[in-house]
């Protein structure tokens, strides 16, 4: 930013920089520097975030760069979290069936509940905040104090693993954590269990669109806003311009954003269904013929056998022998292949009933987010009606004002004449 276009910024009180690579605003003599955050659920891949393996994007020579915060082997932190409450709770069992031997094999089997979960934070993007940038090392140091924060008031989420990477385009921060829900009336008093961890610390869901991991990820980034304040950076909200829009528009604004994700989802979910439906199709279609080509027992009693003298062995002819290792070895091909397939028919069977619930899901959230959009629609449609309504009363003072509402009637009239004559 130039001097001359800095001071015209300031004698204005406020303004835009039209620098290419930064976004500022102005107040005064001070000068702050606009950047996005972003924070969301990552996959989890420890071994990825770990670099035990490298992705296409990893400069692997920048690897060396990276920021490890936090390394804990996960069955290490297992044991540090649950061996007292699971002995507890093994204590407490009449029945040998109902103990728990290992809680990190029980969770990983788990239905409900995941070993682990992971969030990623970033400020800024490849275009700011590049790394190998004066803007990428702030951004780093900035992710390392939050971290700091986010550890010490999280007292239910226990960290295990967490880096900044400095060798992709954007330095982010992954966290992997084990949700720890504690005084728990069933099972373990200390357990596994997202929401029960988060609900202690204050975040209850709204629904599925306000889940309590979504609330709890926008109170972080507002907690990295403030970090970045220290800094001299102010948040970037892309694409939503917040002082145009009431507060009830603004969620309904942001939800809306949500469709188009959600709907994209829903094709691929259901196209996934689709070939698992056929896959099954297939692997039920070949158990059928594994099943008509059955041993025949007819032809095999057939075989001549002549007993040897002074001896429990039999005799019989080689080709006959040929014909009964030939059928015993098609038995024995024909029963492993049958229960492999069997086994992949259970497996692709249980594969359709996820795709299928997690599809009426996002059918249920998207019909719920059409239902918001209609919403939002109505509501902008009456926020124009007030301002036109606005516009009218202001029109009819003036014309009151000035002692012309005779003029404004004439004019009325004439052109209601003009409008019949020229739909003759």
């Amino acid at each position: 930013m130039t001097k001359a276009s800095l001071r015209y910024f300031r004698q204005s009180n406020k303004g835009y920089c039209t620098c290419r690579c930064k976004k500022y605003i102005i107040g005064g003599d001070k000068m702050s520097t606009q950047k996005s955050i972003s924070g969301i659920i990552g996959k989890g891949s420890i071994r990825h975030n770990n670099r035990e393996f490298y992705a296409a994007n990893v400069n692997q020579n920048r690897t060396k760069d990276n920021i490890i915060l936090c390394k804990q082997d996960i069955h290490e932190a297992y044991h540090e979290l649950f061996d007292k409450p699971l002995s507890e709770y093994n204590a407490k069992q009449k029945r040998k069936d109902r103990c728990i031997s290992d809680y990190y094999e029980h969770i990983r089997l788990s239905k409900q509940e995941k070993l682990f979960y992971e969030v990623i934070f970033q400020i800024g993007d490849m275009k700011d905040t590049a790394v190998g940038t004066e803007d990428g090392e702030q951004a780093a140091k900035i992710l390392q104090e939050f971290y700091e924060k986010l550890q010490a008031n999280n007292p239910h989420i226990h960290i295990f693993n967490a880096v900044i990477h400095m060798d992709e385009a954007t330095p982010h921060l992954h966290i992997d954590f084990i949700p720890v829900a504690t005084e728990s009336k069933r099972g373990l008093s200390t357990r596994n269990s997202l929401s029960k961890a988060l609900e202690q610390q204050g975040f209850k869901s709204e629904g599925k669109l306000n889940t309590c991991a979504k609330l709890w990820i926008d109170s972080e980034k507002e907690r990295l806003a403030e970090c970045m304040a220290e800094h001299g950076l102010e948040r970037e909200n892309k694409g939503i311009k917040r002082s145009n829009l009431s507060v009830e528009e603004y969620k309904l604004q942001k939800r809306m954003e949500e469709v188009a994700e959600i709907e994209e989802q829903l094709t691929e979910k259901t196209k996934q269904l689709s070939n698992l439906n056929n896959e099954i199709t297939d692997k039920q279609s070949e158990l059928e013929k594994l099943s008509n080509k059955e041993v025949k027992i007819k032809d095999i009693d057939k075989i001549p056998v002549e007993k040897v003298m002074f001896s429990d062995k039999v005799k019989i002819k080689s080709e006959d022998f040929d014909i009964l290792k030939n059928t015993s070895k098609k038995y024995y091909s024909n029963r492993q292949n049958n229960n492999f397939l069997k086994a992949k028919v259970k497996l692709l069977e249980s594969e359709n009933e996820d795709l299928k619930e997690t599809i009426s899901e996002q059918n249920s959230e998207l019909s719920e987010l059409k239902s918001l959009r209609g919403k939002l629609k109505i509501s902008s449609l009456e926020q124009e009606i007030k301002r036109l309504q606005k516009l009218v009363d202001k029109l009819f003072e003036f014309i009151d004002k000035f002692k012309l509402r005779n003029m404004w009637e004439n004019f009325i009239q004439k052109s209601k004449k003009r409008d019949r004559n020229m739909e003759r």
